[in-house]
């Protein structure tokens, strides 16, 4: 997060001799922006493999050639093809526990960027004690959808697609 205060206007470095009514609306601007860049969390790719009982197993790994996540895949279109690569998984054979880690740390949700911005002025009513504060504010600037829900159950007739293409909350400053 910052807050800058551009340096046009009376006493400030450029422009700092205008007349009161030109800085009114030249001068004495700021700028402050949030951005909010993270990498997305790991995840673990699941099985229906049942070990005895034992609750749902992990996949396994088809072929260490495979890339795990699916070259074919479109950000702007991710219902066309999946986010995983299902050609990368398998699901082990009986009594075989699967070898993929419970998290498997180059496999991530995609990223989440987020850009806000704010331009602010400030107004002074006939006395240092009185302001008025003109503010315009954009959330998600650049308009960015976060991609999330990534279906990672390997038996699932969806596994590897994006179940939830749009999940930020765009009515929202907190968007996550």
């Amino acid at each position: 997060m910052y807050v800058y205060e551009l340096p046009i206007g009376r006493r400030l470095r450029w422009l700092n001799q205008l007349h009161p009514v030109v800085n009114g609306f030249l001068g004495n601007w700021r700028i402050s922006g949030v951005h909010r860049y993270s990498s997305g969390t790991a995840l673990g790719v699941t099985s229906g493999q049942n070990l005895f009982g034992a609750g749902s197993a992990r996949a396994s790994y088809a072929s260490t050639a495979q890339p795990l996540l699916n070259p074919s895949f479109d950000p702007g279109h991710p219902e066309k093809y999946p986010y995983l690569n299902p050609a990368a998984f398998r699901r082990p054979a009986n009594m075989e526990y699967g070898d993929t880690p419970r998290r498997i740390p180059s496999l991530r949700v995609p990223a989440l960027l987020n850009e806000d911005f704010s331009l602010l002025k400030d107004f002074g009513l006939r006395s240092e004690k009185r302001r008025l504060e003109f503010r315009a504010s954009a959330f998600n600037l650049l308009n960015r959808h976060r991609l999330g829900g990534v279906d990672t159950s390997f038996d699932s007739s969806t596994f590897g697609f994006i179940t939830n293409p749009q999940a930020n909350n765009r009515a929202s400053s907190s968007s996550g």
